[in-house]
This record gives C-alpha cells, structure tokens and sequence, in this order.
C-alpha cells in the first residue's frame, strides 16, 4: 500500500477510534469500570487490559469482605453466558472464568454475606485470537489509533529553569504500559503529541531551550520496544514567539513564529529520531471556536484569504525544514474538523497542498455533521 494512501486511512481509524472510545484508558483511571471496580476494593485486574487469547482462562482477583462472591458474564448484546457462586477464602480469590470462546464480555461480581450485597463491581474483558503482527511495520500497516500519552490529567511535570528540566513524571492521561494493548491489536502507527509549550518551555523566558519531561521518553520508548511508530502531533501556540492579545501562545503568524515553530520539529527529530514517523501541524486549526485556535490566524467564518495564507505559511515552512533533514518523512495536515471541503479549497489555492504529503480531516459531527462541512 503506497504510503501516502496508508496515513490517510489510519487518520480516519483514529479519529473513529478516538471518538467512539475504543482504547481503554489506563488501568488507574478512575473513570473506567475496571478503575472504579478496583477503587471499590472489589476487583482488581490480573492480565493487562483484562485481554485474554485463545487457549487462556480469563481470570480476575477479587478481593472479598463477605463469605462468597456471586459472578455473571454476559457478551456483547448482553445476553448471559455464564454465572456462578464461590466461597472468598480468607477474603481474597482468582475468579477464573470457563469461557474461552473469542468476544468481548462484561463481567458483575457481588460480594456477598448471607443474604446481603457488601459490595458490586463490574468490568470487561475480551477473549482473541493470537495474531503475529510483528511482519508489519509502521510502513506497511493500515491500523493506527490516537493514544493521548502526551496528555496529562491533574497537571503536567514541572519545568525548573535552573536546571533547564523537567522534576517528577506528572500524571500522564493514558499510561504507556499499554503499548502491548497496541501491538496485540495489531497498531503499528499511533497519533499522539508533544506539545511546543512542553518541549520549548516559556517557563524558562529563553528560545530555543528545549527540555523533555521524562514521561515523553517513556512513551516513545514503549512505542518503540512494540515496533510501533510515532505519527506525532505538531500542536499549539507558545507565548515565547506569536501571541495573542492576551498573552497566550497563537497560531505562528510571523516569519520568527514560524521559524520557531519549524526548529521545535526538529528538537522532536533530534532527541527522537526514527521513532517518529511522521509528523501533522497542528489539529482542528480550521475549528476557529477551539481554545487553542488564538491570534490574528484564528479562522473564523466566512473564510479569509489572509487567514488562509497564514495557514499556508505554516505548513510550507514545517515541511521546508524536516525536508532538508528528513526528505521520506510524511507532513500532513490540516487534521481538519468534520470534512471542511470550503476550508481545503480555500487553503490549496495558497499553495498548502505543495508542503503536505497527506490530507487529514476528523469526520466528527461536532460542530456540525460531515454533511454540512461547508458551514464550518
């Protein structure tokens, strides 16, 4: 499959994925069922993910108050497969389940004493077939998924000037022990994101600093330990270069902006190196109501020749500089919001479509359905 045709497949699987919540989230999020089960002090998971393979018992740990856990599995349409009682020997027990036909299950423990529910969690698990995907690479396979391990929930690393680095790991939104998940699944592509602000740090008041918080290392090198590549995210402003009249880092809409913007993707190719694989500038940047949509480059309807010069800009000179250092390597773009017909138009005719090696677009129905794109 030609390169160009592959990304743009895995772009519209990872946006579905993305949207329809498909990945699980880390096994210590407390917003799953398997967080929530574990938080209630009920279950806990004893295989990654609660995926199983063919052959495999699936097994959970419960962790009982009561004298006996009462259990059910039901499949994907709900209907119940399986049920059962066992005794909580001295509070803790592996629940195995018979079940080693392929499927996605959900399964409900109650924690029991007499008559009385102490407790009730539930979770999913799933049962697949064993696949070697290690033949495909990144170069040669469709399946890619958004993974948001760049992300952070309850705050990001914290940037010491001094010592120009990043102290402690943060929280990140998805933990890396789930690369695994990826290569079971047969992802060799993944769509996530390194943020400018991170990387060149305005906390340090100086450009061209660039620091990389030791979570960032361990998720490309999870990624790589699966053989699986990095389709990185170019995103957001910095108030080191292009501002907003609130201060806040804008869209690049100078020369110096976008020169800074371009040096920050080299920094990526630098410190990661074939661990990328390929890069897309920016996200949604045609989605004018997005916070991290700012400054005088910010579109807003109905479409402005200048915004979409700037635009324009933007992609030329990312491409021009990873062009001189890496030719292969894919630059794409806009990552358009829902499939903005009048928005690709409008910046092809500046030029945009000669500095990106693949169109990518989110066929989302926010803000309004693919079908009405040309309103957006």
């Amino acid at each position: 499959m030609h390169k160009l045709t592959r990304i743009v497949l895995a772009i519209l699987a990872l946006a579905l994925l993305a949207s329809c919540g498909t990945l699980p989230e880390s096994r210590a999020d407390p917003h799953d069922t398997l967080g929530t089960s574990a938080l209630a002090g009920l279950l806990s998971p004893l295989q990654l993910g609660n995926v199983f393979f063919d052959g495999e018992t699936p097994r959970v740990g419960v962790r009982a108050e009561g004298e006996r856990v009462r259990w059910e599995l039901r499949d994907l349409r709900g209907v119940r497969v399986l049920e059962g009682e066992q005794p909580a020997r001295h509070g803790t027990l592996t629940l195995r389940l018979p079940r080693g036909e392929r499927g996605f299950y959900r399964l409900t423990v109650e924690d029991l004493q007499g008559g009385t529910v102490l407790n009730r969690a539930e979770t999913t698990l799933a049962v697949l077939s064993r696949h070697d995907f290690s033949r495909f690479g990144p170069e040669d396979s469709i399946f890619a998924a958004q993974t948001h391990f760049g992300q952070f929930i309850g705050g990001k690393p914290e940037y010491d000037p001094a010592s120009q680095s990043y102290v402690g790991l943060g929280q990140p939104k998805n933990d890396p022990e789930l690369a695994p998940l990826l290569a079971y699944a047969g992802v060799r592509e993944v769509r996530d994101e390194l943020p400018w602000s991170t990387v060149e740090p305005p906390e340090g008041e100086t450009r061209g600093v660039y620091a990389f918080p030791e979570s960032y290392d361990r998720y490309v090198a999870a990624l790589e330990a699966q053989d699986i590549g990095l389709y990185s995210i170019l995103n957001y402003g910095n108030r080191l270069y292009d501002t907003d009249a609130e201060g806040v880092g804008a869209i690049p809409y100078t020369d110096e902006g976008r020169a800074g913007f371009a040096a920050y993707a080299l920094a990526l190719l630098e410190r990661y190196g074939d661990a990328i694989t390929g890069f897309e500038v920016w996200n949604e940047i045609n989605a004018g109501a997005a916070p991290w949509n700012r400054g005088p480059c910010r579109n807003q309807p109905p479409l402005q020749p200048e915004v979409m010069r700037c635009h324009a800009a933007l992609y030329r000179a990312t491409h021009e500089a990873l062009e001189a250092v890496r030719p292969e390597l894919p630059v794409t773009g806009p990552a358009g919001v829902t499939l903005p017909y009048g928005y690709l138009e409008a910046i092809f005719r500046e030029g945009a479509l000669d500095y990106l090696d693949a169109v990518t677009v989110h066929p989302y129905g926010y803000p309004a359905a693919p079908e009405f794109a040309e309103q957006v």
